[in-house]
């Protein structure tokens, strides 16, 4: 309900803002009235699938976290298509991308990935800001060294994260086919499981399943480091929620969902001993936020425990 009511007042405000267009004019319609035009890259992905646009009739395309650009990401498709009316000598639009940050996970990919990006959008190099810098910063301002806080990683060794870990290892053991060498809880290992693939096993139920939740657990690990246990649970809650389970699980998916029926009640009553004060890097966000409202009598935030 709050959705559809959200959704109704931008609609109508942006009717408001935009009093040439409605709801029945085509992308295509709009590029005829329009010189500037924004939108999501759905629309134009789903517009370019439906032949209602033309990409060479574009002259200037901005795509914005062009970091992005990777796999079936709709930019991914755009560029495709953008590669595709090349080949055949067709016109197309100067792109120009823009992110603030290229997305590096380990240092020892950044070759890689400039390589890649600069693939993604037939360009021949990266650049950024040389002039008009003293504006960009007024707008983008970098914190000052003094400003950085040094926190140690969440205790890897608790009781939440020896649990998740243990399921994540018996998960393994259910799919022989997936080799897995990175650390638990990191963005490496999301991409290690990601990036494998079996043509023969990747039909099957059971690898699927294994894989799916060997995602999710490690999302878990990664987001109990910036989070409570008890909002992590949240999460792993909807994954084994009773409408979410397979009604006819195989035998491999039963063995997983007794792993995380018979560590629920261990881990929610830990969660609920857990203090803020165990989350150093939580914590001292806490009393970051305390510090710079609680001062302010417009503040509407109130303090936790």
């Amino acid at each position: 309900m709050y959705a559809d009511t959200h959704i109704s007042q931008v609609r109508e405000r942006i009717k408001e803002m935009l009093p040439g267009v409605n709801e029945t004019h085509t992308l295509n319609d709009i590029l005829k009235r329009h010189d500037i035009i924004v939108l999501t890259a759905e629309m134009l992905v789903n517009a370019l699938k439906k032949n209602l646009v033309d990409l060479s009739e574009i002259q200037l395309l901005i795509l914005d976290e062009c970091h992005r650009t990777d796999g079936s990401h709709p930019y991914s498709v755009v560029m495709r298509e953008y590669y595709r009316l090349k080949l055949v000598n067709h016109s197309v639009p100067q792109v120009i991308g823009l992110t603030a940050t290229l997305g590096i996970e380990n240092m020892n990919d950044l070759k890689e990935r400039y390589t890649n990006i600069c693939a993604n959008y037939d360009c021949r190099g990266i650049t950024y800001v040389r002039d008009n810098r003293s504006e960009l910063l007024l707008n983008n301002r970098h914190p000052n060294r003094c400003q950085i806080i040094s926190v140690l990683s969440r205790d890897c060794n608790d009781l939440f994260n020896l649990i998740i870990t243990f399921m994540m290892n018996e998960t393994e053991k259910l799919t022989p086919d997936l080799t897995v060498t990175k650390k638990r809880g990191s963005l490496e290992y999301e991409k290690e499981i990601q990036t494998q693939t079996n043509a023969e096993k990747q039909q099957t139920k059971d690898y699927m399943f294994c894989r799916h939740m060997l995602l999710e657990y490690n999302t878990a690990l990664m987001y109990c480091d910036e989070l409570q246990v008890v909002d992590v649970m949240a999460f792993l809650k909807q994954q084994f929620n009773e409408a979410n389970r397979d009604p006819n699980p195989t035998t491999v998916q039963k063995k997983i969902y007794e792993f995380y029926d018979s560590h629920l009640n261990e881990i929610e009553t830990y969660a609920k001993k857990e203090t803020l004060a165990e989350n150093e890097k939580l914590m001292n966000l806490h009393n970051l936020l305390a510090n710079l409202f609680s001062d302010n009598p417009e503040s509407k935030g109130e303090q936790v425990s």
